[in-house]
């Protein structure tokens, strides 16, 4: 990807994110939601004006699907990075639609609108959030035989050299 390919944009979640999973289990999941980007422009006089809204479609695969709709909920502020692309098609009454989507490569929450919490994925980790709790639902992980938790814990007492420094570690559902 070019420079010239990349757009970033600030707005807003502006809909309830969607996720699909391969039925089969082959081929990559799915995360799609609009976004909507506030605009203004300066008058002659000096003055900011609001002008009408944008709305984007933005698209994600693979683990970033997963871990957007982990994260982001309607009306959260949010950054997108990503290729913006045309999207053209028919819809059921033969009239030709289209929108501009962005094929997201980096998302996350606008931290100039408020705070986050980051959690680490780690591998053999199932997420559940039927009913947007996000719930982490651990299961054994498929190296080294312990569960997810203790791995996660493991891991950063590694990368903090076993001095956690007071930090809290969220409870996770067994």
């Amino acid at each position: 990807m070019s420079i010239s390919d990349l757009m970033v944009l600030r707005g807003r979640v502006g809909t309830e994110l969607t996720l699909s999973r391969p039925e089969n289990g082959e081929g990559r999941t799915f995360c799609r939601f609009r976004m909507v980007v506030p605009r203004s422009r300066r008058r002659d006089h000096g003055e900011w004006e609001d002008m009408d809204p944008l709305w984007y479609t933005v698209r994600a695969w693979g683990s970033l699907a997963e871990n957007m709709a982990m994260s982001l909920r309607k009306g959260q502020p949010v950054v997108v990075a990503g290729r913006p692309v045309a999207h053209a098609w028919v819809d059921g009454a033969g009239e030709l639609r289209s929108e501009l989507a962005i094929n997201a490569f980096t998302a996350g929450h606008d931290l100039g609108m408020g705070t986050s919490f980051y959690k680490r994925m780690v591998p053999g980790a199932t997420f559940t959030d039927s009913e947007n709790t996000n719930t982490i639902v651990t299961r054994p992980s498929p190296v080294g035989g312990g569960s997810v938790a203790a791995a996660d814990s493991q891991a950063g007492e590694e990368e903090s050299g076993g001095d956690d420094q007071g930090a809290e570690t969220p409870e996770v559902a067994a």
